[in-house]
């Protein structure tokens, strides 16, 4: 089975807020709006994040979907380890909400098997797909 790990931003100091602000800290506040997913898809997993949130993966022939509901809009950084899906693929394209993304908004390395995605949205259906044209 797969999993998809919802992460609080790395640059995040503590969860506690603070009675004077502290250029030197940073809160969760500060970065409320933003998530890490780690993904390693394989078949179908779910995972919950922030009380309401929900992550889904599951993973077709040739390609990979993740469908993020969020109670708010958010902006993810993903890092999925295509190299755990049954059947590995290097992806040609990645979309968000049926719309290609450019080039510039995603990167696969071949070495690692990692893709990695930055998107935002409240309710946002991803799609990496390893077959592309005709």
């Amino acid at each position: 089975a797969g999993a998809v790990l919802p992460l609080l931003p790395p640059s995040v100091d503590t969860l506690s807020g603070y009675a004077e602000r502290r250029e030197d800290l940073v809160s969760l506040a500060d970065r409320r709006n933003r998530l890490l997913l780690l993904a390693f898809p394989r078949g179908r997993s779910v995972a919950d994040f922030n009380r309401r949130g929900e992550v889904v993966s599951r993973e077709r022939a040739r390609s990979w979907k993740l469908r993020v509901d969020a109670p708010r809009r958010l902006r993810y950084r993903l890092q999925a380890s295509l190299g755990s899906l049954r059947h590995p693929f290097h992806p040609c394209q990645v979309r968000v909400d049926g719309r290609r993304l450019g080039d510039d908004r995603w990167n696969y390395r071949r070495a690692s098997g990692v893709l990695r995605v930055a998107f935002a949205g409240r309710s946002v259906r991803l799609v990496a797909r390893g077959r592309c044209g005709g």
